[in-house]
């Protein structure tokens, strides 16, 4: 990447430490591991990437370690959260709308057009379930579901599981 040369978020994800210095990283195959392989387990840093989903979710997931900020670039989606008093869901279809998610809450994205959403992650110990075991788990418990969800099959993905951006998450 050069000074004079403008990145692009679909392309150059964004780390930041705790010190609040930006580290690009190209979103490739690899990217997942990669993320693992230099910044470790994630703590105190925060991830802004960009991805592209045309279909709900398949997965759920829940940051732990702090409240992660979803914008609409594109597109019309309803996000999920699974909530202590109960199941919220919020509308993002104006472009530049946004919502933040707050720690430990499960949520996901049911699509209802084609959509692009920019992505502001806490990503330690970020947990994702599949969205079928998520949704056995809602319905074994009558709809109530606390921050201590069955356990996760995957540490660190991103939004959706989005295998046509970047795999793995």
């Amino acid at each position: 990447m050069h000074d004079d040369a403008p990145s692009e978020i679909d392309s150059t994800f964004v780390v930041f430490d705790a010190r609040n210095t930006a580290t690009p990283v190209d979103a490739t195959l690899g990217f997942w591991d990669e993320l693992t392989n230099r910044f470790g387990d994630f703590s105190g840093k925060l991830l802004v990437s960009s991805f592209h989903f045309e279909q709900d979710w398949p997965t759920w997931e829940c940051h732990p370690h702090g409240d992660e900020w979803i914008g609409l670039l594109s597109g019309d989606f309803d996000l999920r959260m699974d909530l202590p008093e109960g199941q919220r869901t919020v509308r993002l279809h104006k472009p530049g709308s946004f919502v933040i998610v707050p720690r430990g809450i499960w949520h996901t994205a049911k699509v209802r057009a084609p959509s692009a959403a920019l992505f502001v992650t806490p990503g330690q110990g970020t947990l994702t379930q599949p969205a079928a075991q998520h949704e056995a788990a809602r319905s074994a418990s009558a709809g109530a579901i606390s921050t201590a969800s069955p356990p996760a099959l995957h540490s660190y993905a991103a939004p959706g599981s989005v295998e046509s951006r970047v795999p793995r998450y």
